[in-house]
């Protein structure tokens, strides 16, 4: 029955607590309506449907939601003693039991759990859940890399470097000695900074490391397996829901969706040729020179899979897409309000998709338009997004300082666009123009459609709005719309490719091809040419343990190292006076700042009431210390010395003792 594309639909008498039937994906066909119909009129006519024994509620043709089918309590004894004709179906033995199944195109076999099928459950599972696992083990070949060719380094579990933010992040909920269910910007250096931000991951994140007490690293890299995994999982779901494909969409195309990109490497390799021709040195990064970033900002789908975050946001804003194209809409808005919450440029990014798609179907939707409660929870969580991120917080100064440091011309180049997105645009068009003038009459072609046109604006908004980091809007959002409607096509060329040698190696060269981009760069990163990994000392790793140790929520740290003090809002409850270069509030103006209390003693007013841990190079602090302490204003309550670094722990000023000396102040400085 498989072969021929048939799968179980309803099993008769199944345990209503249990499970129901499974859901029906094509019934966009009306030679479907009529069999399911007919199969109805079968069971009637059967007189089967008996009051406690089954019951099947109507399939409506206008909302097209799936037929539900419930049985008996004890569906094995309904096996045994029911003997059921006039019933299009298949008789299938169960532990003896004649069980009877009534057939329907369908992708997944529902089978209720118990002993007499759970083989069967398990193999139902891992059939589901086994493709995505492999297509997730290319993303962990730079973890594998990271903890096995560490050399001297002590692995973190953060292969890049603005990963430890969002552990750093976590720790905001409970460093403050109690649970606080918003949490401030660790960077700030101050204990008073406003707590306004609310992620949902980053609480989970937190609540995690407080109950664990695991390290930050490795927490964080469970966090990403999970959502990895689930991620893969639903971008299966909607390379399958988008297009209706005969079949499995089949290991070609779901290695060339994960995993291909574009042309950047092809374009990178043909560009320093003529430089190897004259006797120039190769270098490897050379071949990235085209890809934004060194690779990291992911252009395409898989690589996103690598940061744990990125694949957190893209399960949910996959997630909300299959649920729109399988008319799910109170779960659509569910994901859309977590990842609203979740992330600001990916939540506006999915907001706006949403609300441009909206508009258009409600223009030329027809019939099959959204419901109105959709619309409106769209708008809303819209219009809760702007409030939030662009009246509420910019009225915060803490914040706005840090927006006016986010905007950056991180921008995606023309060259790189066209060569990262035009072999999957032709194709995609390709498809288009194959399927002739009912592409727009395709709901899930117009979601597709509306889908890459507003993620390539947002990529691109540098030309018509002022510039606010537009390469965070591709995050292979830009690219796998693109790919969803090139996948028809793609099927078709894999599909009439199957026998023969000559055939294999064509379909191998293809899925070759696609794949480039990431095999070099998955290289690259794994090799060590483009590592961007972050690495601990094992004088670094005693000086935070010992940190940790003696420092709390009202301890301020300060050091010339801003990668130490980065850390240390990650591995300790201190506060680092300057950490994050981006999300310091005046980071360049705290360096200065630093660096005058290093050499001249001079405190900003806001450091009185504030434990301070000093870390400088070893042999400095005995040379420096009777300055830092203020002329005898702060006392020396601990001190830590290794091969590295001198750490010194400085009590409050004391109330009796004189103001330690402050900087004159600078015309144009802002208030401390």
């Amino acid at each position: 029955m498989r072969k021929a594309g048939l799968e179980p639909a309803c099993l008769l008498g199944a345990t209503p607590s249990r499970w129901c039937v499974c859901q029906f994906r094509h019934f966009r066909r009306e030679s479907l309506l009529a069999q399911y119909e007919q199969a109805v009129n079968n069971i009637k006519k059967g007189n089967i449907m008996r009051k406690g024994q089954l019951r099947i509620l109507p399939f409506s043709n206008t909302v097209r939601t799936p037929p539900r089918c419930v049985g008996l309590r004890s569906w094995r004894a309904w096996c045994k003693r029911c003997e059921v004709t006039g019933v299009r179906g298949h008789r299938l033995l169960v532990e003896g039991a004649s069980c009877t199944f009534l057939f329907m195109p369908s992708r997944t076999p529902i089978v209720p759990t118990g002993p007499p099928v759970l083989a069967s459950r398990f193999r139902v599972i891992l059939r589901e859940w086994l493709p995505a696992l492999l297509l997730v083990l290319p993303a962990t070949l730079p973890y594998f890399a990271h903890f096995a060719a560490s050399g001297e380094g002590i692995p973190t579990g953060f292969i890049q470097g603005d990963q430890a933010y969002y552990m750093a992040n976590a720790r905001e909920h409970f460093d403050s000695g109690s649970f606080s269910f918003f949490y401030g910007n660790p960077f700030d250096g101050s204990p008073e900074t406003p707590r306004v931000y609310w992620q949902p991951h980053i609480l989970v994140l937190g609540l995690l490391l407080q109950i664990t007490g695991l390290s930050p690293g490795i927490l964080y890299i469970l966090f990403g397996i999970c959502g990895a995994l689930i991620c893969a999982r639903v971008a299966l779901a909607m390379l399958r829901e988008s297009q209706s494909f005969r079949g499995s969409p089949g290991a070609p195309l779901m290695m060339a969706f994960f995993w291909g990109g574009g042309l950047l490497v092809v374009a990178a390799a043909i560009r320093v040729l003529p430089g190897l021709v004259e006797g120039e040195q190769f270098m490897a990064g050379d071949l990235l020179r085209f890809d934004p970033g060194g690779g990291w900002w992911f252009l395409n789908f898989g690589r996103n899979l690598v940061f744990p975050t990125e694949a957190y946001y893209h399960a949910l804003f996959f997630g909300c897409i299959v649920c729109i194209l399988r008319r799910s809409y109170a779960a659509a808005a569910l994901c859309a309000a977590f990842l609203s919450a979740s992330h600001p440029f990916t939540g506006l990014e999915l907001l706006a998709v949403m609300s441009v798609w909206l508009v258009a179907e409600l223009i030329i939707g027809g019939p099959d338009r959204p419901p109105a409660a959709f619309v409106i929870s769209v708008l809303l969580l819209l219009l809760a997004h702007i409030s939030y991120y662009l009246v509420f917080l910019p009225s915060i100064p803490e914040h706005r300082q840090l927006m006016d440091q986010w905007e950056q011309p991180w921008v995606l180049p023309p060259w790189s666009a066209l060569f990262a997105y035009a072999p999957v645009a032709a194709i995609a068009l390709w498809s288009l123009v194959q399927r002739g003038t009912s592409t727009l009459r395709d709901r899930n072609t117009r979601l597709l459609l509306v889908w890459f046109a507003v993620a390539f604006i947002l990529a691109n908004h540098q030309y018509i709005l002022r510039s606010v980091q537009p390469l965070h809007f591709t995050r292979g959002y830009v690219w796998t719309p693109l790919f969803l409607l090139a996948a028809p096509a793609l099927q078709d060329f894999f599909q009439n490719r199957r026998k023969g040698l000559r055939a294999l190696s064509t379909v191998i060269c293809v899925v070759a091809i696609f794949v480039v981009d990431n095999a070099v760069w998955l290289g690259l990163v794994t090799s060590g040419s483009s590592r961007a990994d972050i690495l601990l000392t094992a004088d670094q790793r005693a000086l935070l343990d010992w940190t940790g140790k003696n420092g709390d929520g009202r301890t301020l740290l300060l050091t010339g190292d801003v990668t130490l003090g980065y850390l240390a809002t990650v591995y300790t409850p201190v506060r680092a006076w300057v950490a994050h270069r981006f999300n310091t509030p005046r980071s360049t103006q705290r360096e200065r700042e630093v660096k005058e209390f290093m050499e001249a003693g001079s405190e900003q007013k806001g450091w009185k009431g504030l434990r301070l841990i000093v870390i400088t190079a070893r042999g400095e602090a005995d040379r420096r210390l009777l300055l830092w302490r203020g002329m005898g204003a702060r006392e020396v309550e601990n001190r830590f010395t290794n091969a590295s670094f001198d750490a010194v722990l400085l009590g409050p000023i004391r109330r009796d003792s004189p103001d330690p000396p402050t900087p004159p102040g600078k015309p144009g400085d802002p208030p401390h």
